[in-house]
């Protein structure tokens, strides 16, 4: 609230190494709940243009109470990575005394590629993926029961069409003349299902995170549901109550037209 700097840490340029990952520790700050803090990186005695940049955003993963780096535990509570601005990134903008980049290299929300490759170890997978193995390959933790992908073929990666987001239903189409793995780069959730021209498909944990289903050959529909187990049961509940309530009413109907009868 002060505009003080309350932390500060100093990396010296002659040491900085191009893409590489800081790790940054600080003590706690006492009655920080709630409270918003600015994160500022400064540079001094640079040329223009050749200035230090982070331009990636951090990969650490959280699990089992530690950050985790390509697989390896660190002891930090921040890590960023510091380089030289790469070659796949274009200056698009200058908004508010920051540049702003298009990374030309980013992969779509939802594409299909034609390698997959069985990796029963995640944090394995992990190391592949912060190599850029997502751009080659799409990684799963469990074997694919049908037919075995074409690993030999040169590896490409397909758009989808008519991606829409409905929020907890998701919607594409694809047009492929072989088979396809489709990711769709959506946190994995147990909760999610995929169907293929409406027929229910087993969604796969890919790349780390993702969701990813197979896809074979043709035009196909392909829509990703988000149907957790406890609306499943509150809506058989439900109908099951309002089937008792109506038997009930039929049953004191019956009851209430056998007495007027009687009389």
């Amino acid at each position: 609230a002060e505009n003080k700097v309350i932390r500060a840490k100093e990396i010296k340029l002659p040491d900085l190494k191009d893409n590489y990952y800081y790790s940054v520790s600080f003590e706690p700050i006492n009655d920080s709940q709630n409270k918003f803090y600015k994160f500022r990186i400064s540079t001094n005695d640079t040329e223009p243009g050749q200035a230090p940049t982070i331009w990636a955003s951090t990969t650490q993963v959280y699990k089992k109470g530690a950050y985790y780096l390509n697989g390896i535990k660190q002891n930090a509570t921040l890590m960023f990575k510091v380089g030289y601005t790469p070659e796949n990134l274009v200056k698009v903008s200058y908004l508010n005394d920051q540049y702003i980049y298009e990374n030309l290299e980013a992969l779509p929300r939802a594409y299909l590629i034609n390698q997959v490759k069985f990796i029963e170890n995640p944090d394995e997978i992990l190391l592949q993926m912060a190599e850029g193995g997502a751009y080659n390959t799409a990684y799963i933790e469990e074997p694919i029961n049908s037919n075995s992908f074409s690993n030999n073929q040169t590896p490409k990666i397909i758009g989808v069409e008519n991606f829409t987001d409905h929020g907890n239903k998701i919607t594409m189409e694809v047009n492929v003349i072989d088979k396809q793995f489709l990711v769709l780069t959506d946190n994995y959730l147990e909760d999610w299902t995929a169907y293929i021209d409406g027929k229910e498909t087993k969604v796969y944990r890919a790349n780390y995170i993702f969701k990813g289903i197979v896809v074979p050959e043709g035009e196909h529909s392909i829509t990703f549901k988000y149907e957790p187990e406890y609306l499943k049961i509150s809506l058989v509940v439900s109908v099951l109550f309002y089937l008792i309530g109506i038997g009930c009413f039929i049953i004191l109907s019956l009851q209430k037209r056998f007495r007027i009868k009687i009389r």
